[in-house]
């Protein structure tokens, strides 16, 4: 068992089996009991880069699943979206209105992938078009706990990295809105809701050293904005250039920091996931060379027992003393409702069978 409480506040669920037929309940139930994690927490997005593959409404309903099969874990629900690119609200599925139903089924928080570079074209809109308004507004009056995840990797805009970047990420040539859009449209969401919880994850793909003051500025105007250490791999990299500047850095803002690791199932890398669950740990709490985080070599910053308390578990749980329970009977409401946009791909009949039946 390892020597501090951990949550791991960044987990994903897209499909009830693996193709080697494995459920995605026995595999976090491995993961929690293999890593010694007090919690996982469960995050849900249905405007993915891949559509029509399985970033759809039933990551919610998978994530309501487990919370009801293992009580000590969180989610945070994602929006759904009838139509891509967003024309309209539609009627009873506008973003405010599905921040009830979230809330009311029994979810922690909510996830928001919106401001993502490749999903910004999906859906037509930024954040800070007036369609998410109303969402924004609820979240700031209840207090929901938003991980967001804005922007890309900075490098991606960079033609000098051509040769290292696949095609796709070569961001500079105009095919995708800028890093300025992006964060710009981000800004403006905090300007006009100042008290909104807000967990940008990935370090806000602010961990250049000279962009961290763009960080600190944040944290100082906003005081319930944090970020979290899930790979993003330049981060690692960043961090392996001087790990003593990050150590102080990381210590210093220890209070909005939380720890998540991006596991995801179903992966082609499934023996890499359990390795993943501990690896950001490691990194947080150890010294040396070696600890390997989607191929890098990650130097051990071993923060201060303070500052690792606080960063693995602590602020998570600050914001939730215990798991919500799910309302079984919301669930399966919001379930009747939105199973029209679950791909039939032959998990969709057992999945409203479980819902039914739970």
């Amino acid at each position: 068992m390892r020597k501090q409480k951990f949550i791991d506040c960044h987990v994903h669920v897209f499909k009830l089996y693996d193709k080697d037929g494995r459920n995605y309940f026995d595999f976090y139930d491995e993961i929690q009991k293999k890593s010694g994690a007090e919690a996982i927490n469960f995050l849900s997005f249905h405007a993915g880069s891949d559509p029509g593959k399985h970033y759809d409404v039933r990551q919610n309903i998978l994530a309501a699943l487990y919370k009801l099969h293992n009580p000590t874990a969180y989610a945070y629900g994602g929006l759904a979206y009838p139509e891509l690119p967003i024309r309209g609200e539609i009627a009873g599925m506008d973003p405010a209105t599905q921040h009830e139903e979230l809330m009311e089924i029994g979810f922690d928080g909510v996830k928001l992938l919106e401001g993502r570079t490749t999903t910004v074209p999906l859906l037509g809109k930024h954040l800070n078009d007036p369609y998410f308004e109303g969402f924004f507004e609820k979240a700031e009056k209840n207090g929901t706990h938003i991980i967001s995840h804005v922007a890309s990797p900075l490098h991606y805009w960079d033609p000098s990295f051509a040769d290292e970047l696949p095609e796709r990420c070569h961001y500079w040539k105009g095919e995708h809105p800028t890093v300025e859009e992006l964060f710009g449209a981000t800004y403006d969401v905090l300007e006009k809701h100042p008290k909104l919880r807000i967990t940008f994850a990935h370090f806000f793909f602010l961990a250049e050293k000279e962009k961290t003051r763009e960080l600190e500025a944040l944290f100082e105007r906003y005081e319930n904005v944090g970020i979290d250490l899930t790979p993003g791999t330049e981060m690692y990299g960043e961090f392996n250039k001087d790990p003593a500047f990050y150590k102080a850095f990381l210590e210093k803002h220890a209070d909005r920091i939380m720890h998540g690791t991006d596991v995801a199932f179903p992966s082609s890398r499934i023996n890499y996931m359990f390795e993943l669950s501990t690896n950001v740990y490691d990194v947080i709490t150890a010294d040396g060379d070696g600890t390997d985080i989607w191929g890098i070599p990650a130097k051990g910053l071993k923060l201060s027992d303070e500052a690792c308390e606080k960063i693995l578990y602590s602020n998570f749980k600050g914001l939730h003393p215990q798991p919500k329970k799910i309302n079984v009977d919301a669930l399966k409401r919001y379930t009747e409702k939105y199973k029209h946009l679950i791909a039939d791909d032959g998990e969709k009949a057992e999945i409203l069978r479980m819902v039914e039946e739970a």
